[in-house]
């Protein structure tokens, strides 16, 4: 398609929500570890990276299914992403989300690094 560059792009806007929907409430959560913009094919995204992924799920389970649906995905996935969430797990404030992914990855999932003995 080369006259891609000439369409025009529509304003996207973003709709309001209800507070209930099928007479369950709605609840709005807004993080305070915001995403970071990231190019996707010379456009920045509102995306956040998967060691803050893996950070946001242990800071607020409830939001993510639940501790017991955290560790299933932790025990699953978290060990191809192990240098990334660890540096995210770092820049986090929370104590609790440190402890509880010091001890998934070291006692949980067996996985030896030296960062992990600053988290914990």
């Amino acid at each position: 398609m080369p006259d891609l560059d000439q369409i025009e792009v529509p304003v996207l806007n973003r709709p309001g929500f209800k507070d209930t929907i099928r007479r369950r409430p709605i609840v709005v959560h807004v993080s305070s570890h915001p995403w970071t913009p990231v190019s996707v094919i010379g456009e920045e995204t509102r995306i956040t990276s998967i060691g803050q992924t893996f950070a946001d799920m242990l800071a607020e389970p409830q939001l993510c299914g639940g501790m017991r649906h955290v560790l299933d995905v932790w025990e699953n996935e978290a060990d191809q992403w192990v240098p990334e969430i660890i540096a995210a797990i770092d820049a986090l404030d929370s104590k609790i989300a440190k402890v509880r992914a010091g001890y998934i990855l070291s006692e949980v999932m067996d996985i030896d690094d030296p960062a992990l003995a600053l988290m914990m």
